[in-house]
């Protein structure tokens, strides 16, 4: 992991976790990269990876997400597969409109959106969105009460 790409109060690089989750999704980086759309390419999708690209705009993040069918929240926090809570799991195998497998693993079906979730305003989203943050916010004050006992 790339000490220079890596902010103190995560753990993974953006690179790392859109590794983790294409290799979980079982796709190439050339899968991943046309499937991200046409101004994301198989040497971008490398370079991220590998911690070459140290901001990634907006629009590339948002696309990566979509690609690798996880919300984009995901990225930006540096979550990793393996650190969603089975609620979570469970809430990224109904938004994609995927049975669980057992165990608390999980499987992905069509790239189709699932006829049972309906779109969200632009209201909705951005309360969403914020709802979110909020987590987020909570979660790094958690982390860093942590690294303060630790020291």
């Amino acid at each position: 992991m790339s000490a220079q790409n890596k902010d103190s109060i995560f753990h993974a690089s953006i690179g790392e976790v859109v590794m983790a989750w294409r290799k979980l999704r079982n796709l190439t980086v050339t899968e991943l990269a046309q499937r991200s759309g046409s101004t994301i390419t198989k040497g971008y999708i490398s370079q991220l990876e590998h911690d070459k690209v140290h901001r990634p705009n907006d629009d590339h993040l948002v696309r990566i997400a979509a690609a690798l069918k996880i919300p984009v929240l995901y990225l930006v926090t540096r979550r990793l597969p393996d650190e969603l809570s089975p609620d979570e799991q469970k809430e990224i195998a109904e938004e994609r409109g995927s049975p669980e497998k057992g165990a608390g693993g999980f499987t992905f079906g069509s790239p189709l959106p699932s006829p049972r979730r309906r779109q969200l305003n632009e209201e909705e989203e951005l309360q969403f969105i914020l709802a979110q943050l909020e987590d987020l916010q909570s979660r790094v004050k958690k982390l860093i009460k942590r690294k303060g006992k630790q020291r």
